[in-house]
Parts: C-alpha cells; sequence; structure tokens
C-alpha cells in the first residue's frame, strides 16, 4: 500500500514539473502581459499575416500600418503563446484602427 501511494505521489509530482521548469518570472503562464518591443519580426510576420487573412475573408486591400498595442499569454504547460493585437491599417486612402 505505501509504494501505491509513493507511486501516486511520485506520478503526480512529474505532472506539474514542466510547470515548474518551463515557467518564467517574467511572462507568468495563463496571464495576459503587454509585448514590450511591438517591431518584433515575428510579431510583423503575425500582424501581416493577420491582415491578409481579413482581406481574404471581407474581399477587402488593407495594408498593415503598424501595431499599436499588443499582449500575448503563454498556456499550456509554456508550449503555446496566444497574441492580442490592436493593429493600425490602411485601405485606400482612410487609416482605419
Amino acid at each position: 500500500m505505501k509504494s501505491n501511494f509513493c507511486f501516486f505521489f511520485l506520478s503526480i509530482s512529474l505532472l506539474f514539473l514542466p510547470d515548474l521548469i518551463c515557467a518564467d518570472d517574467e511572462e507568468p503562464i495563463g496571464k495576459w502581459i503587454p509585448i514590450k518591443d511591438l517591431t518584433d519580426s515575428y510579431l510583423q510576420t503575425i500582424a501581416v499575416f493577420a491582415v491578409g487573412d481579413i482581406n481574404q475573408q471581407s474581399k477587402k486591400t488593407l495594408t498593415l500600418n503598424r501595431i499599436l498595442e499588443g499582449e500575448k499569454n503563454t498556456v499550456r504547460l509554456a508550449t503555446e503563446t496566444h497574441y492580442r493585437l490592436l493593429l493600425a491599417v490602411k485601405d485606400g486612402a482612410q487609416s482605419e484602427r
């Protein structure tokens, strides 16, 4: 009985090990945090992709001006990151938000 309890405790401990190893003090898992460098090339790639996707769905010809604001959320044992971006885009001569 004692060995079963030890095995169970060890199994549960190992389940949370990736959280302890991968967790970064600057980027808490599950919380939205502001993005400091909005000019990062990876963010620019995401923004261009998002504008292209919107163009495809709405049949518009928007172009990206810049990223105005951004937040990121690290989820699922620090293996996946979600982004929220506020983009300034241009449609012809008008600028939209």
